[in-house]
């Protein structure tokens, strides 16, 4: 078959066509990605309040297993270990740090502190399950934020 028997149909792609196509392809591939990172984000901070309320909820069963109080740490970005949760024991009159029982944010999630929030710096559970009522505020990439409320008898809701 030669060049003049060819119809005009299969020439194949234009130049013209091949870019629109990929161009049309590179913009729906930026919206998906964006799309994609903000359900990321967003499902962090989620991850991060989960773990704020189920480590409330672990003080306040150790509290009452031991019948002593334990208080956990929420450590914001000014600490020495910064945007993490440490659960203490009262031992002998003082807080002691209970082994493997300190927990990063991960991702990216800040812990906002009492000086730009109402946050509160720690939660005291006594014997009795009672706790110290407040918020926590968790803050993701995208400036997004996750409140973490604690009620005195720990209830604890993520708002």
């Amino acid at each position: 078959m030669d060049r003049s028997d060819m119809r005009h149909d299969e020439r194949g792609f234009s130049l013209m066509e091949l870019v629109l196509t990929f161009a049309l392809i590179g913009v729906l591939a930026l919206i998906a990605g964006n799309g994609l990172k903000q359900s990321v984000d967003q499902s962090r901070l989620n991850a991060a309040a989960r773990l704020t309320q189920s480590q409330v909820r672990l003080a306040r069963v150790n509290a009452i297993k031991a019948r002593t109080t334990h208080r956990l740490i929420v450590n914001d970005e000014s600490e020495a270990t910064a945007n993490t949760l440490e659960l203490q024991r009262l031992t002998s009159g003082s807080y002691k740090a209970i082994q493997g029982r300190t927990f990063p944010m991960s991702g990216g999630i800040r812990i906002l502190g009492s000086g730009l929030t109402n946050s509160i710096d720690a939660i005291v559970v006594n014997a009795r399950g009672t706790c110290t009522s407040g918020k926590v505020y968790l803050e993701g990439r995208d400036d997004r934020l996750s409140v973490v409320r604690v009620t005195p008898s720990c209830g604890v809701t993520i708002e």
